[in-house]
């Protein structure tokens, strides 16, 4: 089909029949005019039909009058083609010059729109679907009337949720232990979640995260037991001497277990007091452990009635218990030493490792057998522990020693040895030896020990005669020893020699 043609044939069903089949047999020049005449027909929208493919365009219908009848005028000025649809050549003219008339006198009207319809069912349940919802055109836009403000259609989307995912659960774990050793009991065990649901899907329940399982089904020995004991009968007699009694039943032994001991029925005596009996206290018991040990306490003791006072017997006196003091003696108090005091500032030497002190004193002496402090009242400690100085010493002197010459004058020697001095000590004074003069048995000189000078006697230089005898008198007795007493000190110069022999 030819482009004006489908133009023609897209808008014939807005014209009276005859003038659609006119536009659809017109040769090109009339197609043209056909198809804008079809156009403008639609702007017009004079057929009730023309609900939308065309509403939107009737505001302007007055505009489009004019045009209407131009192209009216040119159909008929082709009258061929509308001879061969077998229609008059005012056919055109009276349709679109009628139309266009109406709309000039239209009045002005808004667009109203009906209500939407119920949403179509969405394409999909989840994951996102399309829905759709339609409307109508209640009332046509006319003149300059509102115009319709949507479509007759809408679509949207729908479902946007994912789909819904159940959970799902891991592997179990290990059975954990049994909760009994004998009897039947349970094990549980758990498991988590490998996927939580989603979008709506069916949640894991907590419960299902813990499995239980029976275990250690044989029976546990069930030792006997004693019910408790009935309540007590009524006495047998109201006064004077009765009896009541009470029993128990016993369950067991099952499995093994312990039999019970001790009997199953017991009975006491009651109504013992005299009719018309005065009320009767009982022994006491023993006092209670004393609420303290010492330093004063208190212990208790108790009594019961074994007669109660009934018609018009005389009632008790005194009370059911009664208190006592106890432990009075005093506590005992152990020993507490006081803090050392200060060390001694004084040394016990000045040298040669001595001693310094401290002391304590009793803060709390022992009291009422309490333990005894432990330790000394005084505490010692090395003090100068450095040396003491040593002075020098003399050792004694040694024997005098031989004579250095023989038949003529010489000199004895001696020495002496010392002891050094040490850390610091003061050195010795004086000289390791000492000589003194003497002569042989030749020469009849007799000297006293110690009379010889530290440095010896002078050699002589002649022997004395050894034939004739001296004719002077014998030498002077040498000089007294020093007053140190560490021995005879001689002249340095020595005794002075004869000029003779002696007789």
């Amino acid at each position: 089909m030819r482009p004006r043609a489908a133009a023609a044939a897209r808008w014939r069903w807005l014209l009276p029949l005859p003038v659609a089949a006119a536009a659809m047999q017109a040769p090109l020049g009339l197609g043209a005019v056909a198809e804008q005449v079809l156009f403008e027909a639609q702007h017009l929208g004079t057929s009730a039909g023309a609900v939308g493919a065309g509403h939107q365009f009737r505001t302007r219908a007055a505009a489009h009058a004019g045009r209407l009848r131009r192209h009216a005028s040119r159909l008929r000025s082709e009258p061929t083609a509308l001879s061969a649809a077998g229609l008059s050549s005012s056919a055109p003219m009276s349709f679109l010059e009628r139309n266009a008339s109406e709309h000039e006198a239209e009045p002005n009207q808004d667009c109203e729109m009906g209500e939407w319809a119920p949403w179509s069912e969405c394409t999909k349940s989840c994951g996102t679907g399309q829905r759709s919802r339609a409307r109508r055109i209640l009332r046509e836009q006319r003149g300059t009337g509102k115009p319709c403000d949507a479509g007759e259609r809408m679509t949207g989307a729908c479902n946007i949720m994912g789909c819904p995912s159940d959970c799902a659960w891991g592997t179990w774990g290990h059975w954990q232990g049994c909760s009994v050793t004998c009897g039947g009991g349970f094990r549980i065990r758990y498991r988590d979640i490998l996927r939580n649901a989603g979008n709506g899907g069916r949640a894991c329940a907590a419960e299902d995260a813990v499995g239980n399982d029976t275990c250690e089904p044989e029976p546990c020995s069930i030792d006997c037991e004693w019910s408790d004991w009935s309540p007590w009968s009524d006495c047998s007699k109201e006064c004077g001497g009765g009896r009541a009694y009470r029993t128990r039943t016993k369950t067991g032994p099952f499995h093994g277990g312990l039999q019970c001991t001790g009997d199953s029925e017991e009975s006491q005596e009651c109504g013992t007091h005299a009719c018309n009996s005065d009320c009767l206290w009982g022994e006491w018991s023993a006092f209670s452990e004393c609420t303290k040990v010492c330093g004063g306490g208190l212990k208790e003791r108790f009594r019961d009635k074994t007669q109660e006072q009934s018609g018009s017997g005389a009632h008790c006196l005194g009370n059911a218990t009664d208190l006592e003091t106890c432990n009075t003696h005093p506590c005992p108090k152990d020993c507490i030493w006081a803090d050392w005091s200060d060390w001694d500032a004084a040394c016990t030497v000045s040298c040669g490792h001595g001693a310094t002190s401290r002391r304590r004193e009793f803060q709390q002496p022992a009291e009422n057998g309490g333990e005894k402090c432990k330790g000394n009242p005084v505490d010692y400690r090395s003090c100068n522990a450095f040396p003491c100085p040593i002075n020098c010493d003399w050792m004694d002197w040694s024997p005098w020693g031989a004579c250095s010459v023989t038949w003529e004058w010489g000199v004895h020697l001696r020495s002496r040895d010392k002891i050094v001095e040490m850390h610091g000590g003061a050195p010795c004074e004086g000289a390791m030896e000492e000589t003194r003069p003497c002569c042989d048995n030749h020469c009849e000189l007799s000297l006293t020990e110690g009379s010889a000078s530290a440095a010896g006697p002078a050699v002589p230089t002649q022997a004395p005669p050894t034939t004739v005898a001296p004719t002077q008198a014998p030498l002077p007795p040498p000089p007294s020893p020093p007053a140190d007493g560490r021995g005879p000190s001689a002249s340095t110069a020595g005794p002075e020699l004869p000029t003779e022999a002696p007789p």
